[in-house]
């Protein structure tokens, strides 16, 4: 499909919608691939339109946004997800860009490692393994898995748009790795001071995951209010941010690039155990 996002108003229900701005110039019209990549808020309104107000909470309570992941550390909270019937008139446009929901660092992180996982929504885990004062293992934590979400197929089509974002073509130029395919996706969002959406304070946000055929890192950056000159887009301040994280971890885990021409990188025997992951 193709959607007109050069529209600033559109026709909702019977009612007129005033659309979110996009950055720049925007897009007289993108597809679906086109709308991740270049992350269009118009397009983004599109899309919770299309999904509908029930549909588009379902999937964001799927994803594990609005209650706790479950982690065994103590404080945290399941940030914000309004039920439907809370809802106002542009909830559905604004929901789709971040607006009218609040999530914690760690459900994002959460979320993107769905996509990561095949579809498969994962209990984070701090532990994995626990040795004694001679380095025998005993204590072993399995992973385990909470629900489904999405099937493995519409995870390797989701896959296959973010990793056009990490490319010279989306906005995340700056989180590409040399020889490896990365998949992710940006974020900026205002944030609200004295109960309005600032248009002077962000936070900038990069979440990713790589290799993309066969992910075995998440990482996750967000930078609070970023000194930046401009807007603190997430591609320009998380991204870099992520790339020097990713690189560092990956001759420390032994992780093998996408491409069979990468020498430079001297690789560790990897820490994972690969076998592991789940994919139903």
């Amino acid at each position: 499909d193709v959607f007109q996002t050069g529209a600033s108003r559109v026709s909702y229900k019977g009612r007129t919608v005033k659309l979110p701005k996009d950055h720049g110039r925007g897009y007289e019209e993108l597809t679906l691939h086109g709308i991740v990549m270049k992350s269009s808020n118009r397009g983004a309104a599109h899309l919770g339109m299309m999904l509908g107000e029930d549909r588009l909470r379902e999937y964001a309570s799927a994803f594990g946004f609005g209650e706790t992941t479950g982690i065994d550390l103590g404080g945290e909270v399941g940030g914000i997800l309004h039920p439907v019937k809370n809802w106002d008139g542009l909830t559905i446009t604004r929901m789709p860009m971040g607006h009218a929901v609040s999530a914690t660092p760690l459900q994002v992180h959460y979320a993107m490692s769905v996509v990561a996982n095949d579809g498969v929504l994962m209990k984070p885990q701090i532990v994995k393994r626990v040795f004694d004062r001679q380095g025998d293992e005993v204590l072993q934590f399995q992973p385990k898995a909470k629900r489904r979400v999405i099937s493995a197929d519409a995870a390797s089509e989701l896959s296959s748009m973010l990793v056009d974002v990490v490319s010279d073509e989306g906005t995340a130029r700056k989180a590409i790795i040399d020889n490896f395919n990365v998949a992710g996706k940006t974020g900026t969002t205002q944030k609200i001071v004295n109960g309005q959406y600032s248009n002077s304070e962000h936070i900038a946000s990069f979440s990713g995951y790589f290799p993309a055929e066969n992910p075995e890192l998440v990482i996750t950056v967000i930078v609070d209010h970023p000194k930046f000159n401009g807007l603190g887009y997430g591609g320009s301040v998380s991204g870099p941010a992520f790339r020097n994280i990713a690189e560092a971890c990956i001759g420390y885990l032994g992780i093998r690039p996408s491409r069979t021409d990468a020498s430079s990188i001297a690789l560790r025997e990897s820490i994972y155990d690969r076998s592991r992951r789940l994919s139903n």
